[in-house]
């Protein structure tokens, strides 16, 4: 049951009939008590649209109700409204996207919705009741396309220090959805220095000018997440007064920002909120390799360093090896957070805010600031033509758990 069409989505045909937690099945027939008061069980795991990352803190739920689509561009997302059709059973996947939902409705075509932010896939199941009902790790992950569910809305800048285009690609984003024009997919690529500047192969998809973007607060109210991939250099010129103030409003009204290195002259040339919580530096590249730490004082940061162990279990918790780091943050101050860092040199290579900061206002806006490059060896060829390495580093792995954690819905 593909979700990418408009209007809303009933959550599976017998949804109006369906209660857990002990009401009666999808059956009519009221709840066994069995399986050790676990009843009929739903369990599976949830990967990266790719398959190639199981995902932590994804929201995995049997609605009895249409499911809406989800809102689109800036707004407060908020955790205690993000999750549509009424659930009536849920869980939240582990750090290896592992997920048991427990008494769950029984019977046939019962609805299961797996959400992440703006990510969102549909699909129903035939559960039998007083039993484990295992569901295939293809049917559970995100969707790569819109034909398979929900995708959010992101502008992609290209830069030409990094290719975070050919990240996403990686992580199994299909190519239909990456597009030079409004509408056409759901990832919007535009031009930063150095960066790509069209799609192979597509004649007049030449890419629409980063500023285009950055300078227009319309343009930016329509996006879920904001992706500014690393210039050559700061490019100050293209970011004037009015683009630096257009980025920070369209955060603080609830838009998600990731800024690359040398994107993040938008937060140390911005308003105070966000210039005074980190000192930036004009250092050199951090050595080859540098082993940075995840920042554990919080349960983001917690998260981050289960995911990555859950990824490769072989590593040290915590560690990360970071190639071609950069090294422009040397600390940052509260309300930021620390996601990763290294002490020898004192470096950040991560962190987040979330605005406005404090008066009265909710923060429903976030921001991620990250040190971190792919080190793919990608180039900034014509789309995809650029994009020939296959595989995911370490920290290419830290950068994706930054962009899926940047579009959570906030608690």
């Amino acid at each position: 049951m593909p979700e990418g069409g408009a209007g809303g989505e009933v959550g599976g045909g017998a949804a109006g009939a369906l209660v857990g937690e002990g009401g009666v099945d999808a059956g009519g027939a009221p709840p066994a008590i069995c399986n050790d008061g676990k009843g009929a069980i739903i369990s599976g795991r949830v990967l990266s649209p790719g398959g190639q990352l199981p995902l932590a803190g994804v929201t995995v739920y049997v609605p009895s109700a249409t499911l809406d689509p989800p809102p689109k561009g800036t707004g407060c997302f908020r955790c205690a409204s993000a999750f549509g059709g009424v659930p009536i059973a849920r869980a939240v996947t582990d750090a290896d996207g592992r997920f048991e939902l427990l008494r769950a409705p029984a019977g046939p075509h019962v609805p299961l919705v797996v959400q992440t932010g703006k990510w969102r896939r549909s699909l129903e199941l035939d559960v039998v009741a007083c039993q484990d009902n295992p569901v295939a790790e293809e049917k559970t992950r995100l969707p790569g396309k819109r034909s398979e569910g929900y995708l959010p809305s992101m502008a992609l800048v290209t830069g030409g220090e990094d290719t975070l285009e050919c990240l996403l690609r990686k992580l199994g984003i299909d190519d239909s959805e990456f597009s030079y024009r409004t509408d056409d997919g759901r990832v919007r690529l535009y031009q930063g220095k150095g960066g790509v500047a069209k799609l192979a192969g597509v004649a007049g998809s030449e890419l629409p000018a980063a500023d285009k973007l950055w300078s227009d607060p319309e343009k930016l109210s329509a996006f879920d997440l904001v992706l500014l991939g690393s210039e050559v250099d700061q490019n100050t010129a293209a970011k004037p007064q009015a683009a630096r103030d257009a980025i920070h409003g369209y955060v603080s009204a609830g838009g998600r920002l990731l800024v690359q290195h040398f994107q993040n002259y938008f937060l140390s040339a911005g308003p105070s909120d966000v210039a005074s919580v980190a000192t930036y530096v004009a250092a050199a590249d951090l050595p080859e390799p540098t082993t940075v730490t995840v920042d554990e004082g919080s349960a983001r940061g917690q998260a981050l360093a289960a995911s990555l162990l859950a990824a490769d279990p072989q590593a040290t918790r915590g560690a990360l090896a970071v190639g071609s780091g950069r090294n422009s943050v040397a600390a940052v101050h509260a309300p930021a957070l620390r996601l990763l860092y290294s002490t020898t040199p004192a470096s950040v290579q991560a962190f987040s805010l979330d605005l406005p900061v404090g008066g009265d206002e909710l923060a429903c806006g976030r921001v991620v600031e990250t040190e971190l490059l792919t080190g793919a060896g990608d180039t900034s060829a014509d789309f995809p033509d650029g994009c020939g390495s296959t595989g995911l580093s370490a920290q290419e792995r830290a950068l994706a758990y930054l962009i899926f954690d940047l579009g959570a819905c906030l608690p």
